[in-house]
């Protein structure tokens, strides 16, 4: 079980620094921003396999104001992706 959370942690690192790098396109150029936005995907892709629990447990459990924003949030961010 440590090593799934220490997969799912270098995951979320390899996100962050991939997003900041697709933010910096002026220093990336075309060719490798093209390239870190398909890494993106990928990351995030296999970040949803490792994480789909989440979905599962959606309906589960009593919802309280603070449950209630942070499904929203998270739904209107896999629905933007």
């Amino acid at each position: 079980m440590k090593s799934k959370n220490t997969v799912k942690r270098v995951l979320d690192v390899a996100l962050t620094v991939t997003l900041l790098l697709l933010m910096a396109f002026q220093v990336t150029e075309q060719l490798a921003h093209e390239w870190l936005g398909i890494t993106m995907v990928v990351l995030t892709v296999v970040h949803q396999v490792l994480n789909r629990k989440f979905y599962a447990a959606i309906f589960k459990g009593r919802y309280s104001p603070l449950r209630v924003f942070q499904l929203i949030v998270n739904l209107l961010l896999v629905l933007s992706f």
